[in-house]
């Protein structure tokens, strides 16, 4: 699929990171540091968590730490992660749900998933839940496995490699362009972009009940607004 707009958006990721945070990451050698962890050379341990908060890469430590290497240790049995993380997205469920359990919290597991498989993971995170206004699971579980499902789709929908890449395109678009006007050509093809609104009121129609959603229809008829 050929270039899009959004595709502008993730070129401006580090640009926007390091005006945002005051520096700039190397998220592509964090990704080369767990590669080995997807493709099986080795098994996923503490180490590559340590690997993840290294500050080199870029400081996760702003917005949420891993548990100590202790708790974390109880909670989970390494080489069983390890086969599950290299089968993913197979058997995402259980991998995701294990994660949780010893991280307690889903921004967490997401970073570990978005760093060791790219292809398929982001980092979840409030700009693209509003973008794409994620339909909200009744666990935290449950609402990142829908914001994978809507950035692998807008993924596919505008040709990029990876999920990670949708994602972080997704995250300058609402930081970069939605919050500062600074970028009115973007903006434009944000505002004329038919498969993102059909995605955002998809998902804002999934939270409403069918009286709401009926009574949004009669309003719609009273309005003319019905095709």
């Amino acid at each position: 699929m050929s270039r899009t707009w959004l595709h502008r958006c993730l070129e401006m990721f580090g640009d926007t990171m390091e005006e945002r945070y005051g520096k700039r990451p190397d998220y592509a050698a964090l990704e080369r540091q767990l590669n080995p962890v997807r493709t099986g050379e080795r098994a996923f341990s503490y180490r590559d968590l340590e690997t993840i908060q290294n500050p080199r890469y870029g400081d996760f430590r702003q917005f949420w730490r891993f548990p100590a290497e202790g708790d974390v240790v109880q909670e989970i049995d390494w080489d069983h992660l390890s086969r599950l993380i290299q089968r993913l997205p197979l058997d995402e469920g259980e991998a995701i749900a294990r994660l949780h359990a010893a991280f307690k919290y889903v921004q967490s597991v997401s970073v570990v998933l978005r760093f060791v498989n790219p292809e398929h993971y982001g980092i979840v995170s409030p700009p693209v839940e509003k973008i794409l206004e994620v339909r909200r699971g009744a666990t935290e579980v449950e609402t990142y496995l829908n914001y994978l499902r809507d950035i692998r789709d807008a993924r596919d929908h505008y040709g990029f490699a990876r999920a990670a890449d949708a994602d972080m395109a997704l995250w300058v678009l609402q930081e970069r362009v939605l919050s500062t006007y600074r970028f009115p050509d973007l903006l434009a093809s944000y505002r004329s972009d038919a498969w993102l609104r059909e995605r955002r009121t998809i998902n804002l129609l999934s939270e409403m009940s069918r009286e709401e959603v009926l009574a949004l229809l009669d309003r719609a008829r009273g309005m003319n607004l019905e095709p």
